[in-house]
């Protein structure tokens, strides 16, 4: 009877609705620089799909040199994912009120790659963009092998 009083109700947050979108992507390498749509494979079980005509790539430093001298170059790649509708809120308006999480996929076992950041880099009520930033190959500059989960909530 004690969590029914009304006091007592008032305290306890809002739970969220639960797993809104799931899936997974990964890329294969094609010794390439360029980024080839086909070596990409995403798969979700959810209302989401990748956006593959927006995939932004380039290389940098992963830090600033300027601060550390020793700032690895990487390659940083943008990844749309859309919603086939979007997000609402409790009162039925779009929002981009939800959070995402990543998760980064160990799924090569012939290299090690090693993943600097992945972070949600823009997130609206219709889509979220996920940046990803790996090593380098520095002998030709070539997009090494990765992939991440994300579960939106």
């Amino acid at each position: 009877n004690y969590y029914n009083k009304q006091e007592v109700d008032n305290l306890i947050p809002i739970v969220p609705k639960g797993v809104r979108a799931e899936g997974s992507f990964t890329y294969t390498a094609n010794n390439s620089s360029t980024f080839a749509v086909g070596q990409a494979n995403f798969f979700a079980n959810t209302n989401t799909s990748w956006d593959s005509s927006t995939v932004l790539l380039q290389t940098w430093h992963f830090g600033n040199p300027i601060y550390w001298s020793q700032a690895p170059e990487c390659t940083q790649i943008i990844y749309k994912f859309v919603f086939t509708s979007p997000i609402l809120d409790d009162a039925g308006q779009e929002t981009n009120e939800y959070k995402v999480m990543l998760t980064k996929r160990d799924w090569v076992t012939t290299n090690h790659v090693t993943v600097y950041d992945l972070a949600v880099y823009e997130k609206a009520p219709d889509y979220f963009k996920v940046r990803i930033e790996i090593e380098v190959s520095s002998l030709n500059y070539n997009i090494r092998d990765h992939g991440f989960d994300f579960v939106v909530f």
